[in-house]
């Protein structure tokens, strides 16, 4: 919820966790998931945004929660 750090592209523009646990009775972790698929299904969102930033832009993901949830998930590896 509060990045000390700015961002390009914030996920939070098209999902957030609260909406998701609230939409769905999931816990954060459940929740997480949730947006990652979301995410997944909503790629050309992200396409278009990292687009935008240009082609010499150098990109980094910062994945919230235990790494578990992005290591051992399909949806993850597909977007990066």
């Amino acid at each position: 919820d509060n990045i000390p750090y700015p961002c390009a592209i914030d996920i939070a523009a098209l999902i957030t966790l609260q909406d998701a646990m609230d939409a769905h009775g999931l816990g954060p972790n459940g929740g997480t998931l949730y947006c990652t698929e979301y995410l997944e299904a909503n790629f050309d969102w992200l396409e278009a945004h990292l687009a935008d930033l240009g082609a010499d832009a150098y990109v980094l993901f910062d994945i919230p929660r235990q790494v578990e949830l992005s290591t051992n998930h399909e949806s993850l590896k597909h977007i990066v």
